[in-house]
């Protein structure tokens, strides 16, 4: 009994996977977002074969400011950096913070938001108005006072980040969880003598991934736009280190001698932040259970 218990559940889940990459895939916008996002994760991967690392950082005065060409796709930088490699390489950092702070901000998030949700009382008091705190600072602000405060670079750029974001999905968990609390299977988990741990990760949490993931889908766009704007003002990654929102920094001096400088990596944040706000739009609707029939 246990097998075919099991076999139905897997059977169950597999008819859910299905209908909602049907949904998925049935929508232009999402694919198109799909094909764009797989078209930057191509460079991200495989960046090293594409152009050595050392053409983004050597620099040949001589050849400074030249405009795109044959030899150079993307023309070179004021320090004769060729900008296509620049590009490329910075694609890995750029899309490297968008994931990592989205996994980070998320996991904080979703055991915060499980714990509060679930045990309620004193404990959803406390760590809900900390959100509150937290999410009443505008985003940037926030970012920028404790970049300041902690030090420049990007490992306080990723950590001030992920503070600013967790609340956001902290908040999200908790209602999905207090919506599940109440429900049947949750109780008999309960009344069988299951550990707190075991009905939140198995039956609860479960449950709310779906709109964790249209949440992540579309922050990590904005974790990109973030990232490239901290390094813009010069918070975030510092130069020599190729990255999107620092190369535009130089390129600001120069935006009317030599605009490729500036285009090459917009273009590039345009096309990645589509992509992903494209997907995140395809997920929820495919994830929408209003929209099954």
């Amino acid at each position: 009994m246990t097998e075919i218990n099991r076999e139905i559940k897997t059977g169950r889940k597999n008819s859910q996977f299905r209908a909602v990459a049907k949904r998925f895939f049935k929508n232009k916008a999402a694919i198109i977002g799909l094909i764009m996002f797989s078209f930057i994760l191509f460079f991200v991967i495989f960046a090293p074969l594409i152009t050595p690392y050392e053409m983004a950082i050597h620099q040949e005065l001589t050849n400074d400011l030249q405009p795109p060409s044959s030899q150079h796709w993307f023309g070179t930088d004021d320090l004769g950096r060729d900008m296509f490699a620049r590009v490329i390489h910075g694609a890995r950092y750029s899309v490297t913070i968008g994931i990592l702070v989205t996994l980070v901000a998320g996991t904080v998030g979703i055991i915060l938001g499980a714990i509060s949700g679930y045990y309620g009382g004193k404990i959803d008091f406390i760590i809900m108005r900390i959100c509150d705190i937290f999410m009443s600072i505008p985003y940037m602000l926030f970012c920028i006072t404790l970049i300041v405060s902690i030090g420049l670079g990007m490992k306080s750029m990723v950590i001030a980040m992920c503070t600013a974001l967790s609340p956001g999905y902290a908040r999200l968990v908790r209602a999905s969880v207090l919506s599940l609390k109440g429900v049947e299977y949750v109780e008999a988990s309960t009344a069988c003598g299951c550990s707190t741990g075991r009905i939140l990760l198995r039956h609860i949490i479960p449950n709310v991934i779906g709109p964790i993931i249209v949440k992540a889908t579309s922050g990590m766009a904005s974790v990109i736009l973030g990232a490239a704007s901290l390094s813009f003002i010069g918070l975030g990654i510092q130069q020599p280190t190729p990255e999107w929102g620092a190369m535009m920094a130089t390129a600001r001096d120069g935006m009317r001698t030599a605009p490729h400088l500036i285009i090459a990596p917009g273009i590039f944040i345009l096309i990645t932040t589509l992509s992903l706000n494209l997907m995140g739009d395809g997920l929820r609707d495919a994830l929408d259970p209003r929209l099954k029939n």
